[in-house]
């Protein structure tokens, strides 16, 4: 549970990074699409389907199987979290 949680703060941290934006005023508007879409695509590659969406493709949409389970749950954190470590690049 102390791992899920730890994902869970990494997975906020990035995201809460992402949409925050640096500079004037308008630049806080700027929508964070490419990284969506970058984040999307490595999910794919991980075997992971996860779509972007709004009007700015910039929210990550999950769309669960039915029958998804604790331990799927777990595996989509853990590559959740891989992916947007990855992403520190990204300003």
């Amino acid at each position: 549970m102390s791992r899920c949680r730890s994902q869970r703060s990494i997975i906020w941290q990035r995201s809460h990074q992402a949409c925050r934006c640096r500079g004037s005023s308008a630049d806080r508007t700027a929508p964070a699409t490419e990284l969506a879409g970058y984040v999307s695509n490595r999910m794919r590659d991980h075997r992971i389907l996860i779509g972007t969406d709004g009007p700015y493709d910039n929210v990550l949409k999950i769309r669960p199987p039915l029958t998804i389970e604790a331990v799927d749950c777990d595996l989509l954190l853990s590559v959740l979290a891989e992916v947007l470590r990855e992403t520190s690049s990204f300003n």
